[in-house]
C-alpha cells in the first residue's frame, strides 16, 4: 500500500494473519502539508473527522 488511510484497513488484513506495509500514513501527510502551509488546521481536522467516521 502507499497510502494508509487509517479507515480499518490495517487491522483487518492483519486480522487475516496478512502482513500490512504503507509507504506513509494519512496522518503523516496531513502533517506535512500543515506544515508547509498547505493545509489549515481546520482543514486538517475535517479530513481528520471524514476518515474517522469512514472507519471499516
Amino acid at each position: 500500500v502507499i497510502v494508509d488511510r487509517q479507515e480499518g484497513a490495517r487491522q483487518l488484513i492483519e486480522g487475516l494473519g496478512l502482513r500490512f506495509l504503507a509507504v506513509y500514513e494519512v496522518s503523516e501527510i496531513l502533517e506535512e502539508a500543515l506544515t508547509r502551509g498547505e493545509l489549515s488546521p481546520s482543514e486538517r481536522e475535517k479530513v481528520k473527522a471524514y476518515l474517522e467516521e469512514n472507519k471499516v
